[in-house]
């Protein structure tokens, strides 16, 4: 019989099993050709004899006998085998009993039946209409995609994409004034953004795993009760108005967040739904004779319940006086200051009604303006700018006392507020400046701390985006910048409604700095999260015990789904977590649980999945590279061979940590650089009296045997005590070859014969006077140098100078450095800068230091990008790197975090040391630009 004629609304399709089928002895079925029928017992029995393998039908009989399944087959194919035509695959459609209606009472016997039976069970909408008999059904199965065995960052990268893009976006891209294209999978990004800010869906109860099945319509799947239930049977919430976008570094996250602020740059903020919010109204509006566009206090409005309430349910004094008419309480006792309108004494018109609604539901852009009558055009000023009045939270009790209450004005605009790192803020203004019309909006860039912001009213009217940096912003947190503010709602930003706020490397909003504080108070429409990583781990090697399946999350991936809270559910606002009701227990049990072994699939990690896909704006790196192909990435590892001195430093650290001497991977980093320095013949000799007043072991005997060999190296001694590398040079003048060489060091006889002859001259009172007098003279005669605000080291100030030798060295020529690991970069920079660029990472400012000096002898043009450097002459470096030709190298230091940098001008990358920690790796490993074969160097 056909499924409509049985209560269709009280089943639901689940998928379609596929089985194989021998063809009967002809017989005749009464159908309808082009419809889903029912199996009835008999025809049931004919089809599941001549079933080839009958493993997986065995719980299907089960469900279907006692009424918590159907089965049915479209009747076209139902007809051929019962004719005897067809053998082979044949596609089950497999019905589920809807719990949710009357008829639909749970069994708790049939969840093992259906754990057993859904493994086999596929949701190909292809299968469910027989389109295709030969489908490859392979990620059609109920659960898939098979994520139990994975870890949390396998789960991140195999989200999946956005889905394709229409034909409205290419027609709305061309409509903007942009400078550059978007590509496919930007369009697809834009296009899901779009759909999450202008039309957000709705979801079910996080308990539940929303499922679509095969017919297209959406149920709510109790995955611990193997329960199917209608959407309308659940609790459904709307989905937040933002999200985070974490494509891979150099997708053009930047550009993408662009387009999407043009696509929507006529679209007004629409504030939260806040109890204590006015209507939002303008200054027109407060003259209208409607009381909602006045901007009353919402708690005077309404009328009171008991409040207090005596003993034996008497009406107490409290409220006794309530029982004045409510508008006389709120008028006598409350004492609200309603908002005197500029225009409350003129005349009410068409046009004055028109401006109000045109300026409280979208943005009056230029071309809007142009296109208005002449009446309205004199009306879109100050006095029609939208606001809404806050109200303080509502008094718990009445007094007799009264009780003055002020609003606070909030302006609403289209602006959006972007907050980015510091290191980041010129690069937004390059890329607006490379991607977008310059006439296509205005923008107010925030880049000095002492810089006061424009009042509310001009940040919200006079701008489209406002860009500030993350210090910056968090200084609107503070009075004085050091006390924090006991009303943040002085500030200005917290004077806007924003539509937008977008911050740059959002992963710190699972701190707690005052910017994060501020951040998770602002009024916004619109939030989202700019970041490559939204949690560290969430881009790490997934490594687990393959012995066998993990069942329980990591302590490492627990304490990554710990801050992931803070940017759903602090920042995002993801329903239900963020309601009054909801609590952080609740995220730990729905989403941070381990796996149910009984149903043998973690629900948990299925939950986290299906709420990251549809939070996260993410093409998977083998889609974008279908549509941008990029070359291949060559690593290469450059093995060094030490010198003897460096051998026997390395051997000396060896010995220090075999006698559990105090040694971070800094020394030990250090001493493969050739810069231990002279602590290090201390701590030998520190560690070599120690180990000989104990009773060492085996081990530590050769360890005190290569201490003991270390200290009588004349030679190694002497190198450790030049806090300095040491380079080979020649030159043909032996004398200033003795000068500038470390054996020149005088004898005693010498200090003292010098001694002798040299204090007669030091002893003149009168010569004393004379030049301290010329000095004195000269000083006053010449205008004094301006000081520089910051001071920076003599070699970071070089970047790169040619270096004028003195006079008589100009044939002095140098071979090498003492370094191996120095000689082994240089001579790949220099190998490298002839025709491209190069970055070196280092995480030791010493050496980074000493490439600095090497390469201003070597007169090769380079910028450092170091700790302790002002940030904006740090900016100033990497934007003379990116457009300069003739800066051809830059260092930077691990410790300064440059992610998000836009360095695609570097086609080589060096490291000087091994990647220790994921986050130097996440730092550097999308740096250059995609479109060049990148060599890949770690000297070692």
């Amino acid at each position: 019989m056909p499924v409509g004629s049985s209560g269709v609304h009280d089943w639901i399709a689940v998928g379609v099993l596929p089985i194989r089928v021998d063809p009967p002895s002809p017989f005749n079925v009464e159908t309808s050709l082009g419809s889903t029928f029912l199996l009835d017992e008999s025809l049931r029995d004919k089809l599941f004899a001549s079933v080839q393998d009958a493993t997986a039908l065995t719980h299907l009989q089960v469900l279907d006998a006692e009424g918590a399944a159907r089965v049915s087959v479209d009747s076209d194919f139902l007809y051929l085998w019962a004719s005897g035509m067809h053998s082979g695959p044949l596609f089950l459609q497999v019905w589920a009993k809807r719990a949710g209606c009357e008829s639909g009472a749970h069994n708790p016997a049939h969840r093992a039946l259906w754990d057993a039976l859904l493994k086999h069970i596929h949701t190909s909408p292809e299968q469910w209409h027989c389109e295709c008999i030969l489908h490859d059904t392979k990620n059609a199965l109920f659960w898939n995609p098979p994520l139990t065995a994975w870890s949390l960052s396998e789960l991140y990268r195999n989200l999946p994409s956005p889905p394709h893009a229409t034909e409205e976006i290419d027609m709305m891209l061309s409509a903007l004034p942009l400078k550059s294209t978007l590509l496919q999978h930007q369009k697809k990004s834009l296009a899901k953004m779009l759909q999450r800010e202008r039309a957000p869906h709705v979801y079910c109860d996080p308990y539940y795993l929303e499922r679509t099945s095969p017919n297209a319509a959406q149920y709510a799947f109790d995955a611990p009760q193997c329960r199917f239930l209608a959407m309308q049977d659940v609790h459904t919430y709307r989905d937040s108005k933002g999200g985070i976008v974490c494509d891979e570094m150099g997708s053009g996250k930047t550009f993408l967040c662009l387009c999407l602020i043009l696509a929507t740059r006529t679209d007004l903020a629409h504030p939260e739904q806040d109890p204590m919010a006015s209507q939002v109204t303008t200054e027109i509006g407060l003259a209208l004779p409607q009381s909602a566009y006045h901007g009353l206090d919402p708690a005077a409005a309404r009328g009171r319940d008991r409040i207090v309430t005596a003993a034996f349910g008497a009406p107490s004094p409290g409220e006794r006086i309530s029982r004045v008419r409510p508008n006389v309480i709120d008028a006598a006792k409350l004492r609200t200051r309603p908002p005197k309108s500029k225009h409350r004494h003129c005349s009410i018109s068409l046009a004055r009604i028109a401006a109000h609604r045109l300026r409280t539901t979208t943005v009056c852009d230029d071309t809007l303006v142009a296109a208005l009558p002449v009446q309205l055009k004199s009306l879109l000023g100050a006095s029609s700018t939208p606001f809404f009045n806050a109200w303080p939270p509502a008094p718990a009790h009445l007094s007799r006392v009264s009780q003055h209450r002020t609003p606070i004005r909030v302006y609403l605009t289209g602006a959006t507020l972007l907050l980015v790192p510091l290191a980041l803020l010129n690069q937004w203004v390059e890329q607006m400046d490379t991607h977008v019309e310059p006439s296509a909006w205005r923008v107010l860039v925030v880049s000095d701390m002492h810089t006061p912001l424009p009042n509310a009213h001009t940040l919200a009217q006079q701008y489209d985006i406002v860009l500030m940096s993350n210090t910056r912003f968090g200084k609107e947190a503070t009075t004085d910048g050091q006390e924090l503010r006991a009303n943040l709602d002085e500030s200005p930003v917290m004077q806007v409604c924003w539509k937008r706020v977008m911050v740059d490397e959002g992963e710190v909003l699972a701190g707690d700095s005052l910017m994060v504080r501020l951040c998770t108070q602002l009024r916004v429409e619109r939030r989202w999260i700019i970041t490559n990583t939204p949690i560290e781990l969430l881009s790490g090697t997934g490594v687990h015990d393959k012995r066998g399946l993990p069942t329980v999350w990591s302590s490492a991936e627990r304490k990554s789904l710990d801050k992931l809270r803070l940017l759903l559910v602090r920042f995002l606002r993801l329903e239900p977590f963020y309601s009054a009701r909801g609590k952080a227990r609740d995220w730990h049990t729905l989403i941070a649980s381990g796996m149910d072994k009984k149903a043998h699939e973690w629900i948990a990690k299925r939950r986290l999945y299906d709420m990251l896909a549809r939070v996260m704006v993410r093409n998977h790196p083998q889609d974008v590279e279908k549509v941008c192909r990029l070359p291949p990435l060559h690593r290469r590892t450059i093995k060094l061979s030490f010198s003897d001195v460096e051998r026997t430093t390395y051997s000396v650290v060896e010995a220090l940590q075999t006698l559990h001497a105090p040694l971070s991977p800094g020394d030990l980093a250090l001493a493969c650089f050739h810069l231990a320095g002279p602590g290090l013949v201390d701590e030998v000799e520190r560690a070599s009296n120690a180990a000989h007043a104990q009773q060492p072991s085996s081990p530590q005997f050769r360890a005190l045997e290569q201490l003991s060999m270390a200290l009588h190296d004349r030679a190694w001694r002497a190198s450790m005590r030049c806090p300095d590398i040491l380079y080979k040079v020649h030159s043909e003048d032996a004398v200033l070859s003795r000068a500038w060489s470390t054996d020149s060091a005088f004898t005693s006889e010498e200090l003292l014969r010098l001694q002798h002859e040299c204090m007669p001259l030091l002893d003149g009172k009168h010569t004393c006077d004379a030049l301290r007098e010329t000095l004195l003279t000269q000083s006053a005669a010449q205008p004094r140098a301006k000081r520089a605000r910051y001071d920076t080291p003599v070699r970071v100030q070089s970047h790169g100078a040619q270096v004028q030798l003195p006079f008589g060295m100009d044939d002095v020529e140098i071979y090498r450095a003492s370094s191996s690991k120095l000689n082994a970069v240089l001579s790949e920079i220099m190998e490298a800068v002839q025709n491209e660029k190069v970055l070196v990472f280092s995480s030791l400012d010493a050496a980074l230091h000493e490439l600095d000096a090497v390469l201003a002898l070597a007169h090769i043009p380079h910028r450092c990008y170091l700790a302790g450097t002002p940030q904006k002459h740090r900016n100033a470096y990497v934007s003379a790197f990116m457009q300069s030709p003739h800066i051809r190298c830059l260092l930077l230091s691990t410790a300064v975090d440059v992610r998000g940098m836009d360095l695609h001008c570097a086609s080589r990358i060096i490291f000087c040391e091994p990647i220790r920690h994921i986050e130097e790796w996440l730092m550097v490993k999308h740096t250059p630009s995609p479109c060049l074969d990148i060599p890949h160097a770690a000297i070692h």
